[in-house]
Protein backbone atom coordinates (compact mmCIF):
# COMPACT_ATOMS: atom_id res chain seq x y z
CA UNK A 1 0.00 0.00 0.00
CA UNK A 2 1.70 3.36 -1.06
CA UNK A 3 -1.07 5.89 0.50
CA UNK A 4 -3.02 5.78 -2.67
CA UNK A 5 -6.71 6.34 -2.82
CA UNK A 6 -7.64 3.42 -4.98
CA UNK A 7 -5.86 -0.17 -4.98
CA UNK A 8 -6.18 -3.27 -6.76
CA UNK A 9 -7.94 -5.89 -5.31
CA UNK A 10 -5.96 -9.23 -6.25
CA UNK A 11 -8.78 -11.65 -7.62
CA UNK A 12 -8.51 -15.11 -9.44
CA UNK A 13 -8.20 -14.96 -13.20
CA UNK A 14 -9.71 -17.45 -15.42
CA UNK A 15 -10.23 -16.90 -18.77
CA UNK A 16 -10.93 -13.10 -19.01
CA UNK A 17 -12.96 -13.24 -15.87
CA UNK A 18 -11.90 -12.00 -12.50
CA UNK A 19 -12.87 -14.02 -9.32
CA UNK A 20 -12.78 -13.69 -5.54
CA UNK A 21 -14.71 -16.43 -3.07
CA UNK A 22 -15.84 -15.05 0.62
CA UNK A 23 -17.72 -16.70 3.65
CA UNK A 24 -19.20 -14.87 6.06
CA UNK A 25 -21.40 -15.07 8.68
CA UNK A 26 -24.93 -12.87 8.82
CA UNK A 27 -27.59 -13.02 11.93
CA UNK A 28 -31.32 -13.48 11.38
CA UNK A 29 -33.97 -13.84 13.59
CA UNK A 30 -34.39 -16.98 13.46
CA UNK A 31 -30.73 -18.08 13.80
CA UNK A 32 -27.28 -17.59 12.33
CA UNK A 33 -26.59 -18.01 8.52
CA UNK A 34 -23.30 -18.79 6.35
CA UNK A 35 -23.07 -16.70 3.68
CA UNK A 36 -20.92 -18.37 0.48
CA UNK A 37 -20.18 -15.15 -1.95
CA UNK A 38 -19.00 -15.18 -5.38
CA UNK A 39 -17.31 -12.13 -7.20
CA UNK A 40 -16.90 -12.83 -10.77
CA UNK A 41 -15.53 -9.70 -12.76
CA UNK A 42 -15.72 -9.43 -16.61
CA UNK A 43 -14.81 -5.08 -17.78
CA UNK A 44 -16.50 -2.92 -15.64
CA UNK A 45 -19.41 -5.51 -15.41
CA UNK A 46 -19.58 -6.86 -11.42
CA UNK A 47 -21.57 -10.28 -10.76
CA UNK A 48 -22.06 -10.79 -7.17
CA UNK A 49 -23.70 -14.66 -6.66
CA UNK A 50 -24.59 -15.46 -3.31
CA UNK A 51 -25.62 -19.09 -1.43
CA UNK A 52 -26.89 -18.36 2.30
CA UNK A 53 -27.46 -21.72 4.42
CA UNK A 54 -28.98 -21.61 7.74
CA UNK A 55 -27.54 -22.90 10.94
CA UNK A 56 -30.26 -26.34 11.20
CA UNK A 57 -30.06 -26.82 15.01
CA UNK A 58 -33.84 -25.49 15.28
CA UNK A 59 -35.10 -24.67 11.90
CA UNK A 60 -34.17 -25.36 8.34
CA UNK A 61 -33.57 -22.29 5.67
CA UNK A 62 -31.63 -20.81 3.03
CA UNK A 63 -31.20 -17.98 0.03
CA UNK A 64 -29.69 -17.58 -2.67
CA UNK A 65 -29.04 -13.92 -4.96
CA UNK A 66 -27.80 -12.40 -8.14
CA UNK A 67 -26.60 -8.79 -8.06
CA UNK A 68 -24.93 -7.33 -10.97
CA UNK A 69 -22.92 -3.70 -10.97
CA UNK A 70 -23.11 -1.48 -13.85
CA UNK A 71 -25.62 -4.01 -15.64
CA UNK A 72 -25.93 -0.75 -18.12
CA UNK A 73 -23.28 1.61 -17.78
CA UNK A 74 -23.34 5.11 -20.13
CA UNK A 75 -20.98 8.17 -19.70
CA UNK A 76 -23.68 9.81 -17.24
CA UNK A 77 -26.00 6.97 -15.92
CA UNK A 78 -25.56 3.23 -14.65
CA UNK A 79 -27.81 0.62 -13.86
CA UNK A 80 -27.77 -2.09 -11.37
CA UNK A 81 -30.25 -5.15 -10.31
CA UNK A 82 -30.42 -7.12 -7.47
CA UNK A 83 -32.32 -10.66 -7.31
CA UNK A 84 -33.13 -12.82 -4.34
CA UNK A 85 -35.05 -16.31 -3.21
CA UNK A 86 -35.28 -17.78 0.06
CA UNK A 87 -37.27 -20.52 2.37
CA UNK A 88 -37.16 -19.08 5.68
CA UNK A 89 -39.12 -20.59 8.90
CA UNK A 90 -42.24 -19.10 10.20
CA UNK A 91 -41.44 -15.44 11.27
CA UNK A 92 -44.49 -13.32 13.28
CA UNK A 93 -44.56 -9.56 11.82
CA UNK A 94 -46.39 -7.53 14.29
CA UNK A 95 -47.46 -3.98 14.46
CA UNK A 96 -50.32 -2.41 16.73
CA UNK A 97 -53.10 -3.77 14.38
CA UNK A 98 -52.21 -7.18 14.80
CA UNK A 99 -49.91 -9.97 13.61
CA UNK A 100 -49.08 -11.63 10.00
CA UNK A 101 -47.69 -14.89 10.22
CA UNK A 102 -44.77 -15.21 7.02
CA UNK A 103 -43.02 -18.61 6.01
CA UNK A 104 -41.94 -20.45 2.88
CA UNK A 105 -40.65 -19.31 0.02
CA UNK A 106 -39.83 -15.05 -0.77
CA UNK A 107 -38.36 -13.05 -3.22
CA UNK A 108 -36.98 -9.37 -4.01
CA UNK A 109 -36.03 -7.89 -7.22
CA UNK A 110 -34.78 -4.63 -7.08
CA UNK A 111 -33.61 -2.01 -10.19
CA UNK A 112 -30.60 0.60 -8.98
CA UNK A 113 -30.11 3.69 -11.24
CA UNK A 114 -27.28 6.45 -10.68
CA UNK A 115 -27.34 9.30 -12.40
CA UNK A 116 -24.07 10.28 -12.51
CA UNK A 117 -21.68 13.40 -12.57
CA UNK A 118 -24.58 16.18 -12.49
CA UNK A 119 -23.33 19.10 -14.65
CA UNK A 120 -19.51 17.66 -13.66
CA UNK A 121 -19.91 19.00 -9.89
CA UNK A 122 -18.81 15.69 -8.96
CA UNK A 123 -22.79 14.94 -7.59
CA UNK A 124 -25.26 12.75 -8.82
CA UNK A 125 -28.55 10.71 -7.64
CA UNK A 126 -29.61 6.90 -7.01
CA UNK A 127 -33.15 5.71 -7.60
CA UNK A 128 -33.83 2.33 -6.72
CA UNK A 129 -36.98 0.48 -7.21
CA UNK A 130 -38.12 -2.57 -6.67
CA UNK A 131 -40.44 -5.24 -4.74
CA UNK A 132 -39.95 -7.50 -1.62
CA UNK A 133 -42.14 -10.07 -0.68
CA UNK A 134 -42.55 -10.74 3.20
CA UNK A 135 -39.61 -11.87 5.48
CA UNK A 136 -36.21 -11.15 6.41
CA UNK A 137 -33.55 -10.11 4.08
CA UNK A 138 -30.00 -8.48 4.84
CA UNK A 139 -30.75 -4.29 5.03
CA UNK A 140 -34.61 -4.55 4.05
CA UNK A 141 -37.90 -4.29 6.32
CA UNK A 142 -39.40 -7.66 7.39
CA UNK A 143 -42.69 -6.89 5.41
CA UNK A 144 -43.67 -7.04 2.06
CA UNK A 145 -43.90 -3.91 -0.04
CA UNK A 146 -42.38 -1.56 -2.68
CA UNK A 147 -39.39 -1.09 -2.81
CA UNK A 148 -38.38 2.99 -3.60
CA UNK A 149 -35.05 5.07 -2.55
CA UNK A 150 -33.81 8.25 -3.70
CA UNK A 151 -30.72 9.91 -2.66
CA UNK A 152 -28.15 12.07 -3.37
CA UNK A 153 -24.46 10.46 -4.25
CA UNK A 154 -20.94 11.60 -5.06
CA UNK A 155 -18.65 10.77 -7.90
CA UNK A 156 -14.68 11.25 -8.31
Amino acid sequence: WNGEIRSEIPMIRIRGLKYLPSLRIGLTPYGTEFIQENYIKKGKRLHILSLRIGESTFHQFWGMGWECLNLLDRKNFCLDSRINFWNQPELILGNGEGFVRHHGWGGSAVLTGHLKNIKSLGIGVLLELGYKTAGFLEGEPLQKGIVFRMGLTYWE
